[in-house]
């Protein structure tokens, strides 16, 4: 492989109807620059493996599998999590900047990562991007905007915003950053159940947010999702809310924003 600029870091488990979407999203972009797909597969039980490889097999120019197994699987308070799977296939993306999409989500531009890309070029002071997406309600069919914010709302995004919200403000399938964000895990970032409240957190630690008003992906709520099973708009309000004091609960419990600043 030529070395990339951009790779696009894709877990999956047992996402058998949806990795394909995940996979094809990825393969049509279309940019003036090379990037890879890191694809790492948590040991699956339902045929999610073996369509990773025959892709694995079919782009060997741009897809780098990584096979794991459920005896590394890391859990935290004793439930098993993707945690594993998600740092060590971080730890092989080779681009300066990395894009993130689990296996049941997709992109749905073919320009999403020359957008961003285009965008963090030509704005260095920026360490994060993101955007809203659709949110798929796989029960009902139906579409609806997620995380859509104003210039002014935007303008606020910063770590002490992070930490008083509790996360939860970005779509990760649509978010890019620089590799430079995980130049190091520091101790915390494993000690919590998902990634992606400590990843924001690091990405704002090390420069500022940003973000493009464009909807170029699909968030999936599924009943196999291991963080959004429910289709019913009151449950997903009140697991959102649980998450966001689970994450302030978190932050306060292990540091002060003095401690993460020097970190």
């Amino acid at each position: 492989m030529i070395k990339p600029l951009v790779s696009v870091c894709c877990i999956t488990y047992n996402h058998v109807n949806y990795i394909k979407d995940a996979l094809d999203g990825f393969l049509m972009q279309k940019t003036d620059f090379p990037f890879e797909i890191c694809l790492g597969e948590d040991a699956s039980n339902d045929g999610t493996r073996g369509i990773c490889v025959e892709y694995a097999k079919k782009y060997p120019d741009k897809i780098r599998l990584f096979l794991r197994s459920r005896d590394d699987v890391i859990k935290i308070n004793g439930t098993a999590t993707g945690r594993y799977n998600f740092i060590e296939t971080l730890k092989e993306c080779k681009g300066k900047y990395i894009a993130l999409c689990e296996g049941d989500d997709y992109w749905t531009d073919p320009y999403k990562l020359q957008k961003q890309v285009d965008f963090l070029e030509a704005n260095e002071e920026y360490s994060f991007l993101f955007g809203p997406a659709n949110l798929y309600n796989e029960k009902t069919g139906k579409f609806s905007i997620r995380n859509q914010y104003s210039k002014t709302e935007v303008s606020k995004i910063d770590l002490k915003w992070i930490l008083k919200k509790g996360g939860g403000f970005y779509p990760t399938p649509t978010l890019i950053f620089r590799r430079d964000v995980i130049a190091k895990f520091p101790n915390w970032f494993y000690l919590h159940s998902t990634g992606d409240y400590p990843l924001a957190i690091m990405a704002a630690i090390t420069g500022k947010i940003g973000y493009i008003d464009d909807i170029m992906a699909v968030y999936r709520v599924h009943k196999n999702s291991l963080t959004n099973k429910s289709y019913e708009p009151k449950e997903c309000t009140r697991i959102a809310k649980a998450k966001r004091d689970k994450n302030l609960l978190f932050t306060k419990s292990l540091f002060s924003l003095n401690e993460l600043l020097s970190d």
